[in-house]
């Protein structure tokens, strides 16, 4: 049980700044065109979320508004499951999702200074499997929930920010940002009954619903060279993830277990919806939010051709364990206890290069790519964060503008993993409970997005 519940609540973690598992290039769809190689260029509304220093260059006034969608594939063969998990290959159930963000910016004494507010939401995606079946000795009328690990995440970014022009070459900006984090995920708990096969383990169905928020910030300096040369220097970070929820809990019955003790197992499916309401499960958690430390380089090489690279380090060695509190009790009246899991992730890097070709006097097409290491290492490998190692991503964007004001991107994007193999079950920190999920992982994620911008 333990490890199921940790594992519903691990997975917010990587929204707060794009690592591990579902990573898309970033806010802005001429950013991620790019590949995210956008520190020392930052020419639009997404500077705030990239480097809000830029914004001391945007002329103008600004309105932007972009939509996207995610298309993740993955597929999962469990090795040496626990007791009822399917060992056949299992293919994720796909899920289009829509990511709309917008911003909007203006100038305040004469061009020195701008303001602006931007709304992003950075994660807005989920992932669905069917990893669970009832074993033989449980009711042949009762099924297991067909989506029986699942996490339906989205993540809303109120960010404001401030940028000044110290100078003509140099500029400096900082944003604050608000984050909501709205949450709703389910999974398999089994909880070991001592007894022997196939009745050695209580299989339940958890579902959680809950959210949260912390506050994020940014700041980063731009220094423009020359007309050809452009460098950033970026730094993110932010308060603790305050996290709370409800849980409803499904236990399933063996017939055996019904009628050795039918005062305790009264039915097929208990469920903690029949406990008085202050009985129900609940929960809390703070998670800590990484720093990252970011530089961009943006040269011009030709009239129709310029060059960014990007390169970032982020600090997920602070994530060692998540610590839970929980109250109310499981479907059987009994007390749920204080939980912690070992995480111990891992700093990663990101590199990101990308190239944009003017067409003519209106349109340019952009090409990105962006490699970034993983932070999840064996021990606590899961398959709801199946960041499997090494991501490489490809970008291709194109930009049009209608007139003097109008402007549209369009971005494509596709992010190769490596397959990867978790060959035995690990409990780094010794308390009786496995932390990973022992399997092989395959995972693609495919993503577009468009953005519209509206100057004045």
């Amino acid at each position: 049980m333990k490890r199921s519940f940790l594992i519903l609540i691990s997975l917010v973690l990587i929204s707060n700044l794009f690592s591990a598992g579902y990573y898309l290039s970033g806010t802005g769809s001429k950013a991620a065109s790019l590949g995210g190689a956008f520190r020392a260029q930052a020419d639009d509304y997404s500077a705030a979320f990239w480097n809000p220093a830029g914004l001391s260059w945007v002329d103008g006034k600004e309105f932007s508004l972009l939509g996207g969608m995610i298309y993740p594939a993955a597929e999962i063969t469990l090795i040496d499951p626990e007791h009822g998990y399917r060992t056949t290959e299992v293919m994720m159930k796909t899920k289009m999702s829509l990511i709309p963000n917008l911003g909007f910016f203006t100038p305040l004494m004469e061009g020195k200074m701008r303001l602006g507010l931007s709304v992003f939401i950075p994660v807005g995606m989920g992932s669905f499997w069917d990893l669970y079946t009832l074993p033989l000795g449980y009711n042949d009328d009762v099924e297991f929930e067909e989506i029986d690990t699942f996490s339906d995440l989205k993540v809303i970014d109120i960010h404001p920010t401030f940028s000044y022009l110290l100078s003509e070459e140099l500029s400096i900006g900082v944003g604050v940002g608000y984050q909501i984090v709205l949450i709703e995920m389910g999974s398999v708990m089994l909880t070991p009954t001592g007894q022997t096969y196939p009745i050695d383990y209580l299989a339940s169905f958890a579902e959680f619903s809950g959210g949260g928020y912390a506050i994020s910030y940014n700041a980063g300096v731009l220094y423009k060279a020359s007309e050809k040369l452009s460098l950033a220097l970026t730094f993110n970070g932010g308060t603790a993830l305050t996290l709370s929820g409800d849980a409803s809990i499904d236990l399933y019955t063996p017939i055996a277990l019904q009628l050795a003790q039918p005062t305790v197992f009264t039915d097929d499916i208990i469920s903690s919806e029949s406990l008085p309401e202050g009985d129900r499960p609940t929960f809390e958690t703070e998670l800590a939010m990484p720093m990252v430390i970011g530089a961009g380089v943006h040269t011009q090489l030709t009239d129709r051709l310029s060059l960014n690279a990007d390169l970032s380090y982020t600090l997920w060695s602070q994530y060692k364990s998540l610590d839970i509190t929980f109250t109310g009790k499981n479907p059987l009246g009994d007390d749920l206890e204080e939980l912690s899991q070992a995480k111990n992730w891992k700093d990663t890097i990101r590199l990101a290069v990308g190239f944009s070709r003017a067409l003519g006097e209106s349109s340019y097409l952009n090409l990105g790519y962006f490699f970034e290491t993983s932070p999840i290492p064996d021990e606590s490998f899961d398959p709801l964060i199946p960041d499997t190692g090494l991501k490489h991503s490809l970008n291709l964007g194109f930009g049009y503008k209608f007139n003097e004001n109008i402007g549209f991107v369009l971005n494509v994007e596709n992010t190769f993993l490596p397959e990867k193999t978790v060959e035995e079950y690990s409990d780094p920190n010794e308390d009786g409970e496995w932390d990973n999920v022992p399997g092989e992982y395959e995972l693609n994620v495919f993503s577009a997005n468009a953005a519209f911008t509206y100057s004045f």
